[in-house]
């Protein structure tokens, strides 16, 4: 429960899923910058296709047929772009190869992190501040040992270059700061609680993502860099693959949460495979005797 102190072995765990978010967001963020935002915004829709995958690999979720369709329409709406992006050069290229290891990692780090906070009936609000104080140490290291001894480089010769005071830099961190704990929050709730646990938490990610492609599209085409930055054909249909990818998805979900298996008590939108438990180290709720179906 929320009140009870938290095994070191859980937060041995947490932390190892906090260093894999951490690879994770490092490679999406590197690869952002070489590919643009808007082809990362479509790549980044794949954390919907890896969520479906790992939860088959390591929860041992079994997903209907139409969730399986809605699935590859995503993987094909992803395969467009990454055809697209080899015409724009090797940076942007590699960029791409960047953000689609990068969100299969972080795509891990949903269905590990809805592993541990099940089976250990943590509440979201603890596991994100475990998770957040172990990125919080990492970052600060870094920022300590490396950005210090190169500030002038690569801090306060872009402000100047843009003309950014302090005050509005630090607004800036502070508005970042406060956005990604609203985020944590919601995300970690997500899993735990909302039908479909990390999958469905990858399927919203996939939505976000469109968002941002929108908008940075609109903010950035003819302004900053170069194609990349820009809605075009290829990028159009791809997202619209991408978008009914997911909702084809979501809606299959739906289906099985109100169908007439739905009357079993802790649905969450899927059927459990046989299993016989000592898998792996992440002590995943599968007892050896358990072989039940869980929707």
């Amino acid at each position: 429960s929320g009140s009870t102190a938290v095994p070191w072995k859980t937060i041995v765990k947490i932390i190892g899923i906090a260093t894999v978010d951490i690879i994770a967001q490092t490679m999406n963020y590197t690869g952002s910058t070489m590919a643009g935002p808007t082809i990362f915004a479509i790549i980044y829709s794949s954390v919907t296709v890896w969520c479906a995958i790992l939860s088959r690999l390591i929860l041992h979720r079994r997903m209907s047929c139409l969730q399986w369709i809605g699935v590859l329409m995503v993987f094909g709406g992803l395969t467009i772009t990454a055809i697209g992006s080899v015409s724009l050069g090797p940076k942007v290229y590699h960029g791409a190869a960047l953000v689609t290891v990068g969100s299969a990692l972080h795509a891990l780090m949903y269905v590990l992190s809805e592993s541990v906070m099940k089976t250990t009936d943590m509440v979201p609000m603890k596991y994100c501040a475990i998770f957040g104080c172990v990125g919080c140490t990492f970052y600060f290291t870094w920022q300590m040992t490396y950005t210090r001894t190169h500030l002038a480089k690569l801090v306060l010769q872009p402000m100047a270059e843009a003309d950014t005071s302090y005050g509005y830099a630090v607004g800036i961190l502070v508005s970042i700061a406060i956005m990604s704990l609203v985020h944590s929050l919601t995300f970690f709730f997500t899993v735990k609680h909302f039908p479909g646990g990390a999958t469905s938490a990858g399927v919203m990610k996939a939505l976000q993502a469109v968002l941002v492609f929108v908008a940075t599209s609109i903010v950035f085409c003819g302004r900053l860099g170069g194609a990349e930055m820009c809605f075009t054909i290829a990028k159009c249909i791809s997202l619209v693959v991408v978008v009914v990818g997911v909702l084809v998805f979501g809606k299959a979900t739906d289906v099985i949460n109100k169908g007439e298996v739905a009357v079993l008590q802790g649905g969450n939108g899927y059927k459990r495979v046989d299993s016989f438990g000592d898998a792996n180290d992440f002590d995943l709720g599968l007892d050896g005797a358990t072989k039940e179906i869980e929707i």
